[in-house]
């Protein structure tokens, strides 16, 4: 029965209750039901891979194949309603590979509103823009989990993530970038470890990273500091970051010395892992000086 064919009760009857009940609006946008069913699609994928894992061949190849096509019509229904950027990211976590991954790439940034050659009107440019930054933003956490997760055996995550970088490079290459696309593109360059250059100008938080990883430091700043953790857990190197971090603090003033200490001091982070290496020693107790910034 359709909502249309609802009885009109009259209230002291005794079904008028389960009447009102039923009476809402029966229509589920279709996006909205593509991005649930996105969602579902790579949870049960990712859930069957566990569960066949060591049932054979024969098994392990068939879900890789389903992988795939699933992956292609997410892809296409992507293409279908370019809003859906979800359904993108649902397609590359499913299926990571560069031969479906490359011409999605490309159509988006062809049609970015940064790109030198493009024609097309400014809806479509915003709209490829926030997909472009959806694509840096899914590939950054994929680079978190890709190394614990069992993925089809024809494909390549890192590889997958190679690319994307590319896409990035070229991304902060052009002019007039947006900034919230600049600031997705430098992220996955540094947790890629892809430092790049740029013009000194740049003033985002994602450039003074970019210049630590470069074993660069930037302008000291107090904000900055935890940019130097940041380093440290990207790169897995806390003895290098930290002796950047005393050089950019032996410019300092005792004041600036004294804050830094008082910031270090209370924290129970992996700069305790920073704060000792070799004949440089960055206290983060509260009973140091700033007198240890030159016990080298």
């Amino acid at each position: 029965m359709s909502n249309e064919n609802l009885p009109e009760l009259l209230s002291s009857q005794p079904d008028v209750a389960l009447v009102k009940l039923a009476k809402f609006d029966h229509n589920v946008r279709s996006d909205t039901l593509m991005r649930f069913a996105a969602n579902r699609l790579e949870t049960v994928m990712r859930n069957k891979r566990k569960i066949d894992q060591g049932a054979g061949l024969e098994s392990t190849q068939e879900i890789d194949n389903q992988s795939e096509l699933l992956s292609k019509k997410l892809i296409w229904a992507w293409m279908k309603d370019p809003s859906l950027a979800l359904a993108v990211r649902k397609a590359l976590e499913i299926y990571p590979s560069t031969e479906l991954a490359e011409p999605v790439f490309n159509a988006i940034f062809r049609r970015c509103s940064f790109h030198c050659t493009s024609t097309h009107d400014e809806v479509t440019s915003a709209t490829a823009d926030y997909l472009m930054a959806d694509v840096f933003r899914c590939c950054i956490e994929l680079n978190g989990y890709f190394q614990r997760v069992e993925f089809p055996r024809n494909t390549s995550p890192d590889q997958l993530l190679q690319l994307a970088c590319h896409y990035a490079q070229k991304t902060m290459a052009s002019a007039k970038v947006p900034v919230f696309l600049q600031r997705q593109a430098l992220l996955l360059l540094a947790v890629k470890q892809k430092p790049t250059s740029f013009p000194k100008s740049q003033n985002l938080l994602h450039h003074k990273l970019h210049l630590i990883l470069s074993g660069k430091t930037p302008s000291w700043n107090r904000q900055f500091l935890a940019l130097y953790e940041v380093a440290a857990q990207i790169t897995g190197m806390p003895d290098s970051i930290a002796n950047l971090l005393v050089e950019s603090a032996e410019s300092l003033d005792s004041k600036k010395q004294e804050e830094l200490l008082v910031d270090l001091g209370p924290v129970n982070t992996n700069f305790d892992k920073i704060c000792v290496y070799g004949n440089h020693k960055i206290a983060i107790q509260n009973y140091r000086t700033p007198a240890a910034f030159t016990a080298r």
